[in-house]
């Protein structure tokens, strides 16, 4: 392969990763902006003040980018060849890890950022234990549907599961034949 193959290839890897990215940081965006809307309805019921809309973005694009390196490390490959609930809910539950695993350094920076010392961090953590946990159990309820229309494009193809959804399908048969 020549130099301008390798660099249209590369370009052509690069564009399909940014599509994914795209994809997976808009329903991020969309899981945790809900999220944080109830969340602060919910504190507006005790009138609380709550607004981290813009948190929110910032943590859907470092979380979509470590489902990337995940995926892209072959994270949850394991189970590839069972019935697509298995790795479904496999990628799932080590997906809703790795956000708890990184909602404990998210907690330290925000503390820090805001100059508090460690030992109040840490209280701060424990005190809000159950707000982590539930972001935790609603990112693996939200992980299930993503995880599965991941598993049916390998198996399907991407192109298929594209046309599934955004074609008719007297266009799809009419393409087929």
């Amino acid at each position: 392969m020549n130099a301008a193959n390798a660099k249209a290839s590369l370009m052509q890897k690069f564009t399909q990763e940014m599509k994914e990215f795209v994809v997976i940081y808009l329903y991020l965006c969309i899981l945790i902006g809900a999220f944080n809307t109830y969340k602060g309805l919910l504190m507006a019921e005790y009138h609380v003040g709550y607004f981290v809309y813009g948190y929110a973005l910032v943590e859907a694009l470092i979380l979509a980018k470590i489902i990337l390196i995940g995926e892209s490390l072959g994270i949850g490959n394991r189970f590839s060849g069972r019935p697509l609930i298995i790795p479904t809910l496999y990628k799932t539950m080590l997906f809703a890890l790795l956000v708890l695993a990184f909602n404990i350094p998210e907690h330290l920076i925000r503390g820090f950022l805001h100059g508090k010392d460690l030992s109040l961090i840490l209280h701060e953590v424990i005190r809000d234990r159950y707000e982590i946990l539930s972001q935790v159990v609603v990112m693996f309820a939200a992980f299930i549907p993503f995880f599965a229309f991941g598993e049916i494009k390998r198996v399907l193809g991407g192109i298929k599961l594209f046309d599934l959804f955004f074609r008719s399908s007297a266009t799809m048969q009419s393409a087929s034949s």
